[in-house]
């Protein structure tokens, strides 16, 4: 496959919360940033991006990388985790 091709290539991605609330399904691009997939993600659960974090292999996701960067196939299974906020002590 020729870089050409893989500019072209869709996956399917699919973000599993530890809730047990419903996958979301989520299709892109290899060459797609994890930004507008955090983007995508948001929206549909109508909060802001920097409330959630995703999670592949249990690495949270660079915003700047793409599933092509990281191998990615298809059906990859994401980690849906809610931001942790405060949680040190004074």
């Amino acid at each position: 496959m020729t870089a050409e091709d893989d500019a072209g290539k869709k996956i399917n991605l699919v973000i599993r919360h530890a809730t047990g609330e419903e996958d979301i399904q989520i299709k892109c691009k290899i060459t797609t940033p994890f930004q507008k997939i955090y983007g995508a993600v948001a929206k549909q659960k109508g909060i802001t991006t920097g409330s959630f974090g995703l999670l592949f292999d249990g690495e949270k996701l660079n915003p700047e990388a793409t599933p092509k960067m990281l191998e990615m196939e298809e059906e990859e299974q994401l980690d849906f985790v809610v931001a942790q906020i405060g949680g040190g002590r004074p």
